[in-house]
């Protein structure tokens, strides 16, 4: 099975915080942070409403493609 290699960019104090979930948890860092990536689930309509996608105003070009701009 080919291995990825991800990197995440946290701050110093979210990464102790995950270190100290993971220790409760008795899981390694990489292993706890897998798992709640794995498990996680995302509320799709709640995300839409807090976040509505952007509206393009009318003249801007849809198909980028033809490089109309």
């Amino acid at each position: 099975m080919p291995s990825v290699t991800i990197t995440l960019k946290v701050s110093a104090a979210r990464k102790k915080a995950l270190q100290a979930q993971a220790k409760r948890a008795k899981k390694s860092l990489n292993a706890y942070v897998l798992d709640r990536v794995e498990n996680s689930s995302v509320d799709w309509n709640a995300f839409l409403k807090a976040m509505p996608p952007v509206q393009l105003p009318p003249d801007a070009p849809t198909d980028l493609s033809t490089r109309e701009w």
